[in-house]
């Protein structure tokens, strides 16, 4: 993520494994899991169904676009498409079928972003990722977890529960770790020696 203070400025950088939320102004701009990486998006909107922004230089048309993420609390996203908007995203939240009717029949439609996340977070929805099967991985992340909350060294303790939380939801959906995920959560954690090792064990244990 680049930032440039003013037009005059150097612009700054900051990786996702080091900073996963920054605040300009009135602005919030978080890292968020898509496809297999991390990107800084601008946070429009948080809940059970949360939306972010981010925009990408088109190189083929040299032009600046903003695209905007709906990302469910069990980690599915999408990225919200400008043509086929009803169908993909009814689709993509068919698990609250009254919403997902207002999507087909074109009470809700794309620029509704914001009452669809309201609607969303308003329904009763079994959230699978609430009613998981305690596996040996998920309780050995557990224990991790408890030693990392515990900790008074850690400047990035937040930080380091953040991934946690997506690596869980990996596991949950037994999905492999991807290695940035681990980098950061090396990062996260260099401080403590300790805990660094227990990383190390953890990742050994699911064979990454």
């Amino acid at each position: 993520m680049y930032f440039k203070p003013n037009d005059e400025g150097m612009s700054r950088i900051y990786p996702y494994n080091t900073k996963s939320v920054y605040y300009s102004k009135d602005r919030i701009y978080k890292s968020v899991a898509l496809n297999n990486q991390r990107l800084f998006m601008e946070v429009k909107h948080e809940g059970k169904l949360s939306l972010y922004t981010y925009t990408r230089y088109h190189s083929s048309s040299t032009t600046i676009i903003t695209s905007t993420v709906a990302l469910k609390h069990d980690g599915q996203a999408i990225e919200i498409p400008s043509l086929g908007f009803r169908k993909a995203v009814a689709e993509f939240l068919r698990d609250c079928p009254e919403l997902e009717q207002k999507i087909l029949n074109k009470e809700y439609k794309s620029r509704d972003l914001q009452k669809i996340a309201n609607f969303y977070d308003s329904c009763e929805i079994q959230d699978p990722f609430l009613q998981k099967v305690e596996t040996p991985e998920l309780m050995e992340l557990d224990k991790l977890r408890q030693v990392i909350k515990r900790s008074n060294s850690l400047s990035k303790k937040n930080e380091a529960l953040e991934i946690l939380i997506d690596m869980e939801r990996r596991l949950q959906g037994t999905d492999k770790i991807p290695g940035y995920l681990w980098n950061a959560l090396m990062a996260a954690v260099d401080e403590d020696r300790q805990i660094k090792k227990q990383v190390e064990e953890f990742k050994t244990h699911l064979g990454n």
